[in-house]
């Protein structure tokens, strides 16, 4: 419907299904470049109004006991302002409720906005609006509804018949109400939305805006490079560097270039295209091949032009789906890991080296050569900074640059364990308390997943590059050699090897690893840590059996939850918590 019409504004009511067995979320229901404004936090089938944020829409409040509605201010050009109203009134709706409506809408016109549009399922087919007459009694709330209206100077332009079944008698439920006559040009019927009985109203409303058509962007070929390193060689560095963490240090001069692109960067405007890259020719046509068979049956109302609408409605749908599916798959399939063959791995040459790598040193001048040699034609990464800049400043960023590669092989980041322990825990947190997860995967190519990691650590080796071990075929093997290295010791040769470090004072390799898992915890618990959320808390409860320094479990509703904390902080560390 977004790509077929191109809408400024989309009201859709009965969002809800009638059997609602969860929350709709938000992410749900949202469209890329629309404002949203609903009322699912509320009882009722829940409406939603979706507003072109060029229209600078705000939420405009209304003092109102009805239960299912929702008002936006709108601004136009000259000045003006576009009041939208979407409305949803159940037919089983009661006699206060109804009566709140009459006076809601007397009440929104009698504020004088310039334009002023309210539509919505009222479920009144007693009011025949072309000839302006109610055929319901007196005390029915649809007469009531009808002298609201015209109290309220309103003027109904929907004459069509709105809700359509197939066998039953064609009713207009659905109204479009200003507090204009020439406010609206034009009214569409076209298709329902997946299998409704309601028809799509395409509004064409008389009023101006200012579309934006085109996206604002940096033009990097013509900046002022020349005043960007003026600007930038002018900073000490060293002065302002040398005692920040590394964030501090990358954030002083990211916000330095960021000053400098606003200074000396030129804005210009690109076309952007809207269109979904999923929808392709073929679905497209499907979707316009349904609104036709529907206009057709629209005007012969017979059963096998209705046979032939459901049809392509339902094919409709299905490439749709199809369609979604088609580029998830072509997604999910590039995959940037490379496969190695099974087996050996090839002969690795004996390179000469005349001592072993155990620390990495970064020369500027090396940062310099690389910053200058980057391609410009890429794509900036999520800093916002281009490949373009980093070239032509190369000479005045390779020196705070360094001065961050290293101050971060020094101090060492959050780690990609404390990252995903932090995730998990949110996620699992959520999904115990029955709200939904949304995850996005992103990976890049060009990094080590890209090589085969057996021939890369063999290669490494072979060129004397060594360092902390992490895998835990490494740790065994460094146990072998502290297992061969104390039976060497005469005295201690009859000794086993638990017995051999117990006499040496030498803790093994588990030992460390569970200690250094105790100091983990520690740091959790002390905040020491840079996490966004403490994961681990102290019991703060009278019974602490012996000490006060026990790690409180908390309530998990599935098992989901209780599993994942258990597998991450529970045989190894919050069993044996010992963290003062």
């Amino acid at each position: 419907m977004v790509e077929l019409h191109k809408p400024a504004v989309i009201g859709i009511v009965e969002i809800k299904p009638k059997r609602l067995r969860y929350a709709v979320q938000e992410s749900e229901i949202s469209i890329p470049g629309f404002e949203m404004y609903h009322n699912l936090d509320k009882r009722g089938r829940g409406i939603c109004l979706y507003v072109k944020e060029e229209l600078k829409p705000t939420r405009k409040d209304v003092c109102t006991d009805f239960e299912e509605t929702v008002f936006v201010d709108c601004k136009l050009e000259d000045r003006e302002e576009l009041v939208i109203g979407l409305v949803y009134r159940s037919p089983n709706s009661s006699e206060e409720n109804n009566d709140s409506l009459n006076k809601l809408l007397i009440s929104v016109a009698e504020g004088k906005p310039s334009h002023l549009l309210v539509l919505g399922d009222f479920n009144f087919p007693e009011i025949d609006w072309d000839r302006e007459r109610c055929y319901a009694s007196e005390v029915h709330p649809a007469s009531h509804f009808f002298k609201a209206v015209k109290d309220a100077y309103l003027i109904q332009h929907q004459m069509q018949a709105t809700r359509i079944r197939d066998g039953q008698t064609p009713t207009l439920d659905d109204l479009v109400l200003t507090n204009r006559e020439d406010m609206v040009d034009d009214i569409v019927l076209t298709s329902a939305l997946g299998k409704s009985d309601h028809a799509t109203l395409v509004i064409n409303i008389a009023g101006t805006y200012r579309a934006k058509n085109n996206q604002k962007r940096h033009n990097w070929n013509k900046a002022d490079y020349e005043a960007m390193k003026a600007e930038l060689q002018a900073v000490n560095w060293k002065e302002q560097l040398e005692q920040l963490a590394v964030e501090d240090q990358w954030a002083f001069p990211k916000n330095k270039l960021d000053q400098c692109t606003r200074k000396n960067v030129p804005i210009t405007t690109a076309l952007g295209s809207q269109r979904k890259k999923w929808l392709d020719g073929g679905t497209l046509t499907s979707v316009r091949t349904k609104h036709k068979l529907y206009r057709r049956w629209l005007q012969s109302r017979a059963g096998e032009d209705y046979q032939a609408y459901a049809k392509a409605r339902n094919r409709a749908a299905k490439a749709c789906r199809q369609a979604k599916r088609k580029l998830e798959a072509a997604i999910a399939e590039q995959s940037v890991y490379t496969t190695e063959r099974e087996g050996d791995l090839p002969e690795i040459p004996d390179y000469q080296f005349n001592s072993e790598l155990f620390d990495v040193v970064i020369p500027e001048e090396a940062v310099r050569k690389h910053l200058a040699n980057l391609k410009t034609g890429k794509a900036p990464g999520p800093d916002g900074i281009t490949p373009r800049m980093l070239v032509e400043l190369a000479d005045v960023l390779a020196t705070p640059i360094t001065m961050i590669f290293r101050r971060s092989l020094d101090t060492g980041g959050r780690s990609c364990t404390t990252q995903l322990l932090e995730t998990l825990d949110i996620w699992t947190e959520m999904i115990d308390a029955g709200r939904g997860v949304d995850a996005v995967y992103m990976d890049f190519m060009k990094a080590f997943d890209s090589v085969p990691h057996r021939r890369l650590v063999a290669k490494v080796k072979a060129h004397g590059i060594s360092g902390k071990p992490r895998h835990k075929t490494l740790r065994t093997d460094i146990e072998d050699v502290q297992r061969r290295a104390t039976h060497l010791i005469g005295s201690l040769k009859q000794l086993s090897y638990p017995e051999r470090l117990a006499s040496l004072r030498l803790p093994s390799l588990e030992h460390r690893r569970t200690r250094g898992d105790m100091i983990d915890v520690y740091k959790y618990v002390h905040g020491i840590y840079d996490t966004d959320r403490p994961m681990l808390h102290l019991f703060q409860g009278r019974d602490t059996r012996g000490n006060t320094l026990k790690l409180a479990k908390g309530h998990c509703r599935l098992s989901l939850r209780a599993g994942t904390t258990k597998r991450l902080f529970g045989p190894r560390s919050v069993c044996k918590s010992c963290i003062s």
